[in-house]
């Protein structure tokens, strides 16, 4: 379903200001199935893949059921094996889950050599699986915000979560993540000069996305799994990224291509109806016969070989003032 439209010069992009040319489409709610369509616009300048109109109520769009935020008994317990898998590099049970549903997010931790004595700050921590994980292995100093949790409230490892968002916040952190919530932020440039404002003179932060720098957008369109109408305003192309930390006075270290097989099983599934929590979906029920086999196996070496060319649908950019 792809109803570009490259006629409109009303739109204005929020990144670069560009107001000719942008391509235009419809995009369906798939993760729930609702198949509520959404207006989305591509800047013909900069490529950044926004939201036309943000929605008035956000909150209905983040039922109970959202996965960051309140996973169920079972998937809690298979979330902390894979983080375990994820952080130690240790455990069967968490391999397996974490071949799956990977979970990168705790990996660049320990890769910039993050030390325990740092001051961590996760950003769109949702049911803060990856707070507590840092907290129980040694990490005393972190901290998790995300303005869609009910309250604030403590971890069993005595870390904190806080209602509240980025830009009303105080304090001062060595290693700031946004893993996957920058695309869900109405101002991300005001996300970027918070994050500047409260990292240490050393600190680094590092922002998880979706691109449309990928195959996976080139190829899909509107069928793409990570669009996730509504509730990714942005997706950013690699030179949007780019433009936008310069105008938050950051500075870009590295990007990295770190996509899962999601990108195109999930994109698949859309292409044949299949919303991402149907009783169909590898999501809900990864026995599904949805695919065979040698195309799941097929979708693994596929991401790989996407990441080696830097064509994958997620990057992990490294930031510093």
């Amino acid at each position: 379903m792809n109803n570009s439209d490259t006629s409109s010069g009303k739109l204005r992009c929020r990144i670069c200001d560009n107001k000719r040319g942008n391509s235009r489409y419809r995009v369906r709610e798939m993760m729930f199935g609702t198949r509520e369509e959404f207006d989305y616009f591509q800047c013909a300048v900069c490529g950044c893949l926004q939201i036309e109109a943000f929605p008035v109520e956000m909150s209905r769009y983040y039922p109970e059921a959202y996965y960051s935020l309140t996973p169920g008994t079972v998937a809690k317990l298979a979330h902390y094996f894979r983080d375990e898998y994820a952080f130690t590099g240790k455990g069967l049970l968490g391999r397996l889950v974490f071949e799956l549903f990977p979970n990168d997010a705790l990996k660049y931790v320990s890769r910039l050599d993050v030390p325990p004595t740092a001051r961590i700050l996760d950003v769109g921590c949702g049911s803060g699986s990856v707070v507590d994980c840092l907290t129980r292995h040694g990490y005393d100093n972190v901290t998790g915000i995300d303005p869609f949790i009910n309250a604030d409230r403590m971890l069993r490892s005595d870390a904190l979560l806080k209602k509240a968002s980025i830009e009303y916040l105080e304090g001062q952190w060595d290693f700031i993540m946004f893993n996957h919530s920058m695309e869900h932020m109405q101002d991300p440039l005001l996300a970027f000069q918070s994050a500047k404002r409260l990292l240490g003179d050393d600190g680094l932060c590092i922002v998880r996305i979706p691109t449309v720098s990928s195959y996976a957008w080139e190829h899909y369109s509107t069928d793409w799994v990570q669009l996730d109408a509504p509730r990714h305003f942005f997706i950013f192309s690699v030179h949007s990224i780019e433009l936008l930390s310069a105008k938050a006075g950051m500075r870009v270290v590295e990007i990295t291509n770190d996509s899962i097989p999601l990108q195109l099983w999930g994109s698949e599934q859309y292409q044949r109806d299949i919303s991402l929590f149907s009783k169909q979906s590898l999501m809900t029920n990864p026995l599904a016969r949805t695919f065979s086999r040698a195309e799941k196996k097929m979708f693994k070496r596929r991401t790989c070989e996407l990441n080696e060319a830097g064509q994958g649908d997620q990057i992990a950019v490294v930031l510093e003032r």
